[in-house]
């Protein structure tokens, strides 16, 4: 399909369907780890770019909540960060697989859920499921 630009004079101010579906969807994946290198924290998730390539494609500073939850294996260390800064790294092996750099957040443990917001566009249908191997991710309807 060829790309039709506005008549002269025109301008483009909203995307309907970026504008109807973005809050019909959130993206939600569990951290695996933390790690504080030289005073700043990496948060790694279980998916990443190749579930949610939204804000890295067009370096979007996309809001998160962090969901606790509170079920953690007895007797095993639990990483934690509390009032801190970090980048939210995807599984990958690759740089690219950044999705947030320098967000702020009150506490955010290993096993807890990095929820992204407002990703019912642009979130699914523009990631690279199955991405060297890794699982594509799961889609539930509500």
């Amino acid at each position: 399909m060829a790309d039709t630009p506005p008549p002269a004079g025109a301008r483009v101010i909203l995307e309907p369907g970026r504008y109807l579906a973005a809050d019909c969807g959130w993206y939600a994946a569990e951290v695996t780890d933390l790690k504080n290198s030289y005073g700043h924290w990496f948060a790694m998730l279980r998916g990443g770019i190749n579930h949610f390539q939204l804000p890295t494609s067009w370096g979007i500073v996309h809001n998160i909540t962090v969901l606790p939850v509170d079920t953690w294996p007895a007797g095993l260390p639990r990483p934690t960060a509390e009032n801190a800064s970090l980048t939210v790294v995807g599984e990958l092996c690759t740089p690219e697989d950044t999705l947030l750099r320098d967000v702020r957040v009150d506490r955010i443990r290993a096993g807890d859920l990095v929820v992204f917001p407002n990703s019912g566009s642009y979130g699914w249908e523009f990631a690279m499921p199955n991405f060297l191997g890794h699982p594509a991710a799961e889609r539930h309807v509500l």
